[in-house]
């Protein structure tokens, strides 16, 4: 099952509010659907990657200004009510502080494991937002065809995917 995916106006001002207020340490979240209602929804989750880099460098040598890692509690309780039912994964995003907004290497290799998506259907948004003003939002969906991610059309305001 393909996931559809649409952010409104207030989803993409959240994402990029989201961004500023972290700026320049990267931001993450995840889109969410509640399945009762079919509300969509933007959940803004805490970094710990500097948290994790302070308690094992070697396995996190960057910091949370180039990387992130969604907090595993929050993680945890959001994937509780994926299995009970009650909310759907549409999608997982991230900033990059000035830097575009692309799929990086990085970010792939979070995606997947043993060389499979970790969530097929789950829409990967990057949020690139910079101090001089620029700001883009892109995404990425898994295609099984070329067995990689592959760049959905994203200009600001309209984020669409069928």
């Amino acid at each position: 099952m393909k996931t559809h995916f649409f952010l409104t106006q207030s989803q993409i001002a959240e994402l990029y509010a989201h961004a500023g207020e972290t700026f320049p340490f990267e931001c993450c979240g995840m889109v969410l659907r509640e399945t009762a209602t079919g509300d969509v929804k933007v959940r803004r989750c805490t970094n710990v990657y500097d948290q994790m880099a302070a308690e094992e460098p070697e396995n996190f040598p960057r910091d949370s200004r180039t990387a992130y890692l969604i907090d595993p509690a929050e993680q945890v309780a959001i994937l509780k009510q994926v299995d009970k039912g009650t909310l759907q994964i549409v999608a997982f995003y991230h900033s990059h502080p000035e830097h575009d907004a692309y799929f990086s290497a990085e970010d792939k290799a979070k995606a997947m494991m043993f060389d499979e998506p970790l969530y097929p259907d789950a829409i990967h948004v990057v949020v690139s937002f910079k101090s001089n003003g620029s700001r883009r939002i892109t995404f990425y969906r898994w295609n099984e065809a070329s067995r990689d991610f592959v760049e959905g059309v994203a200009d600001e305001g309209t984020v669409r995917s069928a």
